[in-house]
């Protein structure tokens, strides 16, 4: 069993936290196997976030774009060094006096997400590789479209789909990309606690 990353958007970040969404497709790239894994692996999921706060012990509270949860993560011994030069850069004078806290200004890119602050775990439980076209209705649903669902009400699950993968992925619906389809399901891995 191996543990990779996975990025997601705060729709399908919150399409996950709410069941909505048990699969993700992703471009096809030269390769023999799926670089995000296989079934029984593990994707831990990479989203905007940023240091919120800290206990007096050093350890982070981490908010969470996509819905604005606040979580205490502890962070692995050999990172001390690394977590402890962010709280001292975020308690320099000049951030510090804002509002008395150690605490991002803007939020940090998903890609720059460690392993140990996410809260999103899921386990792999189905790859496929497949022409992006070829998703079915059902298959959309399970793709999360429902957290857009509201802002198109006149177009069905596979329409949604597209847009979606549209915005992320241009030209690749036209072309009809392989794409790797992937199922998962939502496992608890994380402690933490909420701020």
């Amino acid at each position: 069993m191996k543990e990779r990353s996975i990025l997601m958007t705060a729709p399908m970040v919150l399409a996950t936290l709410n069941g909505q969404k048990t699969q993700t497709r992703r471009l096809v790239k030269p390769a023999v196997s799926c670089p995000y894994g296989k079934k029984g692996d593990l994707l831990y999921v990479r989203e905007t976030w940023k240091y919120c706060d800290w206990t007096e012990d050093g350890i982070p509270f981490i908010e969470y774009a996509a819905d604005g949860t606040k979580l205490l993560r502890d962070y692995p011994e050999d990172l001390a060094d690394d977590v402890q030069d962010v709280w001292a850069a975020l308690s320099a004078n000049d951030n510090y006096k804002i509002d008395g806290r150690a605490a991002d200004r803007k939020w940090r890119p998903a890609i720059h997400m460690p392993k140990w602050a996410a809260r999103i775990w899921l386990e792999i439980t189905d790859v496929r590789m497949e022409r992006v076209n070829d998703i079915s209705e059902a298959d959309s649903v399970r793709e999360g479209v429902a957290q857009i669902a509201h802002e198109h009400p006149d177009m069905s699950p596979r329409e949604l789909f597209q847009l979606l993968f549209s915005s992320i992925y241009p030209n690749a619906w036209v072309l009809n990309h392989l794409v790797w389809a992937i199922g998962f399901r939502r496992i608890d891995r994380t402690v933490g606690a909420a701020a």
